[in-house]
């Protein structure tokens, strides 16, 4: 009998263990924003739970942040979808293309995208806009690599095969080049 008990508890034990390192986090956030005593460097989390408390139940301001975050990223990331998309294609098909855009995505690449959040602050004000173009920035160079590589990985053989029946420069894109691309476009879109 002892023994399904202990069983139990350690049954129940275990649904609970996942919670440890969050609760150890919240209380490591607790002791820290204690100790520095600066609320403006580290809230404490009573103050930031009541503040989420306050938005989403008193005043029912979250939703309309949320949403206006939302409208932002799929902005962002559709436009992203559509010039990445344009941009790698024609740069795997074009030389001059490729000339033209591979030296800002190769300097550009490497750079954290937020970084750029103060610059884009300066241009364009406070407001959706920066946000919107930090969101574009962030997902394009993923998107373009995707497409670039997607024409560069078409096999010639098909591209001549197509050409060889009478294919036009168009159907050649259309027929070959774009459906055997997309699974390296969706890979840099995801």
């Amino acid at each position: 009998m002892s023994l399904s008990g202990t069983q139990s508890f350690r049954e129940q034990a275990g649904t609970f263990m996942p919670l440890v390192p969050v609760i150890a986090l919240f209380v490591a956030w607790q002791a820290a924003a204690t100790y520095l005593s600066d609320p403006l460097l580290l809230p404490k989390v009573t103050t930031v739970f009541g503040e989420f408390w306050q938005m989403a139940v008193v005043e029912r301001s979250l939703e309309t942040h949320v949403i206006a975050s939302l409208v932002r990223i799929s902005l962002g990331f559709s436009l992203a979808v559509v010039v990445g998309v344009v941009i790698g294609l024609l740069m795997g098909m074009r030389d001059w293309a490729e000339s033209l855009f591979d030296p800002v995505i190769t300097f550009g690449y490497p750079i954290p995208k937020i970084a750029f959040y103060p610059v884009l602050l300066i241009v364009f004000g406070l407001g959706h806009l920066p946000k919107l173009l930090l969101v574009f920035f962030e997902c394009l160079v993923p998107i373009i690599i995707g497409g670039y590589y997607g024409v560069k990985s078409v096999d010639k053989n098909y591209v001549w095969s197509a050409q060889n029946f009478g294919a036009s420069e168009r159907r050649v894109f259309f027929d070959v080049m774009l459906p055997a691309s997309m699974p390296y476009i969706f890979s840099g879109v995801r």
